[in-house]
């Protein structure tokens, strides 16, 4: 038995002393086949066999004897799915579990830390979880790591000085740094130190050579070496000239010392450094590598800068799917942890090719006639909808527009990539919106299967409000991906319900926030006076205060008013609502005349809207609100500024309402370029007519056209209506009882991407989850950056972190390096303050105060 099994049969015999009865859980099957070989003799050892019935008759006589039981229950399944049926045995013992807390989590990464933490070096039990996960180490393959044992021929005194008999962690301890080449010679221990290093690296060092000399030696070797060992028969000639290092035993632990360098976050900066030096001496700058093994090699910073080029290039010229992988695995690699704007780049590379794989798909979807409800559906569906076409670009634009601006010389096929994917989701979403229309058109604009806006409150705020304290969010501009979103960010702590109704035309706010109002299905009324007017039952609705007011009359109850942006006012005009039924209105930010004018300012608000949304509506539910009901008043087109071939002149005549995608008006031009019919085909009543290019093309108006909404394409017309449940109350975040630490990478911010450490410690016993987070710098107390990644946990829809625990320790969290990217709002001279918030609650949660800020113009 080697010391992984053993470390477990220690681990099972102290909880079967302790409780007699231990349920062990083993949902990934790592130990299904030494199971019983590590239950004792004198224990009964049951085994789950796929009947929970056969299970319980084969244990009922252990745990009816007098004496109490010594049992071993084995069960290779999820604890989820055998909770209900195991309930009473469950209850009687101890449950031992992946993730389970202290001495019951039987995680295999766990467990052979313990056992191998005294005979292996750190750097190789540093990613076991990551390698199991993956499937690349097994159970057997851990004994078998224990049985290589330590390296018995190190010097005491090289054990003693270095703390370790690790021959490895001794090299890499003398790689990083010279803290101890003063200890080294002082006790006579250069020539032990260099002997090691020639028999199990094969350094060869001159008699006399320097401690510096030699360290650079070995730096020089173990990257060589795992150049050498990555590339292997495509090594090109004039690098084989440079290198002579021969194969064999030596020179594979010398990669692995490379490897395992590069792999410890603590010795980054001293790698970081060695490669920096080591890459230029080869003049790896001059050198060919074919593109396989460009995407083999992560030794050095300038080849990860070449195959990132190179990706970039590949996904431009085609659909490539191992292009999207390579980028994939390099943005979780050393470099993009090392420098920001790497990872920033290969995200955006990433992002890039999903998109046009996306939009090769649907392209080909529409490659044949598809029905009206047919290409609703798809747009729709929960699995795989085209909907994500719009998810991605929205992504794509974030993060493009800030690297444009943070980086002053891009790399050019990173350019052109990103125009590339423009070109195709303009294209692909184009073609949608015209299929959409014209299929529509045909079908007489009938919305069979689904509600219409004007019926929302209706059918689902209504009924909700005579039996619930119910909450009614009317939000500007939610598009319909990015309320698929919200369930995701909200958690396990609400039950969703996500529909789909069809807008109100044309799909403006004055006309969608009307139709969100009661009786709005019956009484919704558009004339031209001149402009474009709304009348509900006669009245007419020119702004907020006028829709309002037409709500509170025609509802049968208390209404409240609150705004999206100002949460800490919830609970202050919450506290007395008394015990009859209430209506919150909930109303946001009105932004159309902002994405009429400044496209940037509309972009960021489009991107908070969800986090205003999550704080929202956890303030509702802490406070009471049983149902929330959310609802948009149309959707948009957010992209690049349209070129002056894609602007269409209006039709003219008497216009009531002129926009970049809609006219509304009396007399005028008909044209090809777009879809003219009456505005009362749409639910309203109106004697108008209204005309909407068919694609992504929009009229001719002044001002910027990379922001657009008002037609009938389906990102404008198809919106949802989110029905949220709080699962028995939402609990306040205890986030703020926590010890937190914010740690800046560096102390001036010198550039416009910068990272911090994230680590958390509870002051007691904490077996709950841990929070997620947000990080923000702030300039003048407005936000100035925007989120870029994680090292783990990282949503990139709200850019929040969620935390974890250590396996070892869920007292402490595992330190999550968080990168973010300064925004033109950060000066380029000054001190701006870091701010780690809680996102759930927006509580302030630590503060760095005046970091300085020195960027290079």
């Amino acid at each position: 038995m080697g010391v992984v099994a053993e470390t477990l049969k220690q681990l099972l015999s102290q909880q079967v002393a302790e409780r007699g009865v231990v349920v062990w859980f083993d949902p990934e099957r790592h130990f299904q086949g030494i199971a019983a070989s590590v239950a004792k003799p004198e224990w009964t050892f049951v085994e789950f066999m796929g009947s929970f019935y056969q299970l319980r008759a084969a244990i009922e006589p252990a745990i009816r004897q007098l004496e109490p039981p010594k049992l071993l229950v084995y069960i290779p399944v999820e604890y989820e799915a055998a909770k209900v049926p195991l309930v009473e045995l469950l209850a009687l013992g101890v449950v031992m579990r992946p993730g389970a807390a202290g001495s019951a989590n039987s995680r295999l990464s766990v467990i052979a830390r313990k056992a191998l933490k005294s005979i292996v070096s750190e750097s190789k039990l540093a990613d076991l979880d990551e390698q199991i996960r993956k499937g690349q180490l097994t159970f057997g393959d851990l004994e078998q790591l224990g049985d290589e044992g330590g390296d018995e021929g190190l010097p005491t005194v090289l054990s003693v000085l270095y703390g370790t008999s690790v021959a490895e962690d001794v090299a890499l301890d003398f790689l990083s740094n010279d803290h101890r080449d003063e200890e080294l010679q002082a006790k006579n221990a250069n020539g032990n130190l260099l002997e090691m290093l020639a028999g199990r690296f094969g350094l060869l060092s001159k008699s006399g050579e320097s401690l510096s000399n030699v360290r650079a030696s070995l730096g020089r070797q173990a990257l060589c070496a795992e150049l050498l060992e990555s590339i292997g028969d495509e090594t090109p000639e004039s690098l084989k000239v440079l290198l002579t290092l021969n194969v064999g035993l030596q020179r594979k632990r010398s990669a692995t010392l490379a490897r395992d360098w590069r792999s410890r976050r603590h010795l980054a900066d001293s790698y970081s450094d060695a490669a920096a030096t080591i890459e230029k001496s080869l003049h790896l700058d001059s050198i060919d590598f074919s593109d396989e093994a460009l995407a083999k090699i992560p030794t050095f910073e300038s080849i990860e800068r070449r195959l990132l080029r190179h990706v970039a290039q590949r996904v431009t010229l085609c659909n490539d799917d191992a292009a999207l992988k390579i980028a994939e695995n390099r943005r979780g690699g050393f470099w993009a942890d090392v420098h920001t704007d790497l990872l920033a780049e290969w995200t955006l590379v990433a992002q890039a090719a999903e998109l046009i794989q996306t939009a090769h798909e649907i392209e080909s979807g529409l490659d044949k006639p598809l029905q009206f409800s047919e290409i609703v559906e798809r747009y729709t569906r929960n699995d795989n909808p085209w909907s994500e076409l719009d998810t991605l670009h929205r992504r794509l634009e974030k993060r493009a527009s800030s690297l444009e601006f943070a980086l002053s010389d891009p790399p050019e096929e990173i350019e052109w990539l990103v125009t590339k994917a423009r070109q195709r989701y303009s294209q692909v979403a184009g073609q949608l919106a015209e299929s959409f229309l014209r299929a529509w058109q045909t079908n007489s604009f009938a919305v069979s299967g689904f509600y219409r806006q004007t019926q929302v409150f209706e059918s689902f705020v209504e009924p909700l409000a005579r039996d619930y304290r119910t909450a009614y969010l009317m939000v500007d501009a939610l598009r319909l991906e990015l309320a698929r979103e919200l369930p995701a960010l909200l958690g396990r702590e609400f039950e969703s319900q996500l529909d789909v109704v069809f807008g109100t035309a044309p799909s403006v706010t004055e006309v969608g926030m009307a139709a969100l109002l009661p009786r709005a299905s019956t009484g919704l009324e558009l004339q031209a006076v001149p402009k474009l007017q709304v009348l509900l039952h006669g009245k007419p609705l020119r702004n907020r205060e006028d829709r309002m007011q037409s709500l509170k009359k025609n509802v049968a109850m208390a209404v409240v008013e609150l705004k999206l942006e100002e949460p800490k006012n919830f609970k202050k005009k919450l506290k007395d609502l008394g015990a009859g039924p209430v209506l919150v209105v909930v109303t946001s930010r009105e932004i159309d005349q902002s994405g009429e004018d400044q496209n940037t300012e509309t972009r960021e608000h489009m991107e908070r809207v969800l986090t205003h949304l999550v704080l929202a509506l956890r303030k509702l539910a802490e406070n009471g609100i049983e149902r929330m009901v959310v609802a948009a008043d149309h959707g948009y087109i957010f992209g690049e500024d349209l070129t002056e071939s894609d602007k269409i002149a209006p039709p003219g005549g008497s216009t009531a309402l002129l926009h970049r995608r809609v006219w509304v008006g009396e007399g005028g031009s008909v044209s090809a370029s777009y879809l003219r019919t009456k505005v009362n085909g749409f639910g309203v009543t109106s004697n108008l007519s209204i005309a909407t290019p068919w694609n992504l093309a929009a009229f001719k108006t002044a001002g910027p056209t990379a922001y657009f909404h008002g037609g009938l394409s389906p990102q404008e017309i198809l919106l949802p209506v989110l029905t949220l449940t709080p699962r028995s109350g939402v609990a306040a975040s205890g986030s703020k009882r926590l010890k937190w630490d914010l740690t800046l990478g560096s102390l001036k911010i010198t550039s416009r991407f910068l990272s911090l450490t994230i680590s958390g410690q509870s002051q007691g016993l904490f077996d709950a989850d841990w929070p997620s987070v947000r990080v923000e710098v702030r300039s003048n107390g407005e936000v100035c950056s925007m989120p870029v990644s994680g090292t783990y946990g990282y949503n990139e829809a709200s850019g929040e972190v969620a935390l974890r625990a250590k396996q070892e320790d869920r007292s402490v969290t595992e330190p999550d390096t968080v990168a973010l990217m300064l925004t033109g709002k950060a000066p380029s001279h000054g001190t701006v303050s870091v701010h780690l918030l809680d996102a759930i609650s927006g509580v302030e949660l630590k503060v760095v105060n005046g970091v300085e800020v020195s960027l290079a113009i």
